[in-house]
Order: C-alpha cells, then sequence, then structure tokens
C-alpha cells in the first residue's frame, strides 16, 4: 500500500481531534477561540494558493489535485465551518462521521465489495445516532434526524466533481441537516 493512500486514511480518522476546539476556553492567547479558526484557516488556504501557483504535489494528495483544490483544503473549509457555526452537540456526529465513514467507503470501492453502500450507512447512523442521544437525548425527532443525515452523507460522499471535494460535502451536507431540523 502506498504511503501516501495510508497517510489521508489517517489524516481522515483524525477528524474528530478537532473537536478539542470546544474544551479551549472562550479566549487564547487573548483572542476569541473562534478567531483561532480563522487565522488557521486563512493559513491554510494561503498555503493551498502557493501550492497551486508552484504546482507542487503534497505528499498523500492525488494526482487530479495537483491542478485543483485539494482535498485536505475543502476538509479544512468544513471542519472551520462546523467549529465556528455549530455546537458539539452537533459538530461531533459530523466530523466522527466524515472522518470513519469517508476512509470506509473508499477501501470498500477499491476493493470492489458488495457492502458499500450498506456498511456506510449502517456505521454513519450508529455514529451520528449514538453521539447526537450521548450529546441531546433520544427522541423520534433525533432518529428522523439522524436517518436524513444519514441519506445525506452517503448520498453526497458519491458526487465527483473539480470543483468541491466530498470531503467538505459530508461534513457541511449533515451539518446543514442537523442544523435545520434540530
Amino acid at each position: 500500500m502506498d504511503r501516501g493512500h495510508v497517510l489521508r486514511r489517517v489524516v481522515h480518522v483524525c477528524a474528530p481531534v478537532f473537536l478539542l476546539y470546544y474544551a479551549f476556553p472562550e479566549e487564547v492567547m487573548g483572542l476569541p477561540r473562534d478567531m483561532l479558526v480563522i487565522i488557521a484557516l486563512i493559513a491554510t488556504l494561503i498555503f493551498e494558493l502557493f501550492r497551486l501557483i508552484a504546482d507542487r504535489p503534497i505528499v498523500g494528495m492525488r494526482s487530479y489535485e495537483r491542478q485543483q483544490v485539494s482535498a485536505a483544503a475543502w476538509a479544512a473549509v468544513g471542519i472551520s465551518a462546523t467549529l465556528l457555526l455549530a455546537p458539539l452537540e452537533v459538530a461531533a456526529p459530523v466530523l466522527f462521521g466524515m472522518g470513519l465513514v469517508d476512509p470506509l467507503i473508499g477501501e470498500l470501492r477499491r476493493r470492489g465489495s458488495r457492502l458499500y453502500p450498506l456498511l456506510p450507512a449502517a456505521m454513519y447512523m450508529t455514529i451520528i445516532l449514538a453521539l447526537l442521544w450521548i450529546g441531546i437525548g433520544m427522541s423520534p425527532m433525533v432518529v428522523a434526524v439522524s436517518t436524513i443525515a444519514t441519506v445525506v452523507a452517503i448520498g453526497i460522499e458519491r458526487i465527483s466533481s473539480p470543483y468541491v471535494d466530498d470531503d467538505f460535502l459530508m461534513i457541511v451536507g449533515p451539518l446543514t441537516v442537523l442544523l435545520l431540523l434540530l
């Protein structure tokens, strides 16, 4: 297995680490914690701009990303939006869902497994339902919203576009569902 592939999978699985943001005090180093997210996002986007201008690949980057905004940059935008717009109870299911299920989908597709899309959908539904249950409690509405968010996440992951990456869509799609319906 190539190292770039392994690195991409590891980075995905680490997406929930960004939830540590919620453990920070409201002010860090004299700045509102939201400002730190914005600064990190701007730094990431500036790096991405220079990467595109220099036309240089980065370890773990797929070949088609060389001439377009990388999946990592798209994920940074989605994660930043989540941290800035959502409470922990909503952010946790979204980031755990994308971080764990998107790589699973990639591996199942790569192997031509017949478990796709049923296994990823079951896993995503379990993650989102369990974390919403822990965060806000169980109700028929939580079950319904979890189901809708699962359908959106698994469906949206299939989108292949040179303009927007599924790492962003798998965050923002379910995030929108949760924010609108909860």
